[in-house]
């Protein structure tokens, strides 16, 4: 499987609430984070978080359904953060 592109969210102050998006495009997962400016970026994650996401994803294709919310733990020097990944059934 793919792995999506670029480095997790280091603009968002620790605390803050993190927020991503995710969705299967031609059988890869695509995660993006939002950025200023209303610009959205893709995001790499860790590989068992990405697996976490893609169970979901393909659980939403499976069932019809169009969006499920999957909170992941995310790390960043030395320090853990939660964030709420949107899964929608493009």
């Amino acid at each position: 499987m793919s792995r999506t592109a670029a480095t997790v969210t280091n603009e968002t102050p620790s605390g803050a609430a993190h927020h991503l998006l995710a969705y299967l495009e031609e059988g890869r997962v695509c995660v993006y984070a939002p950025r200023r400016q209303s610009l959205w970026i893709m995001q790499q994650l860790p590989q068992a978080e990405e697996q976490r996401i893609e169970t979901q994803l393909r659980e939403l294709h499976r069932t019809g359904r169009r969006t499920a919310v999957v909170e992941v733990q995310l790390r960043r020097d030395e320090e853990t953060f939660r964030v709420r990944v949107l899964c929608v059934r493009a």
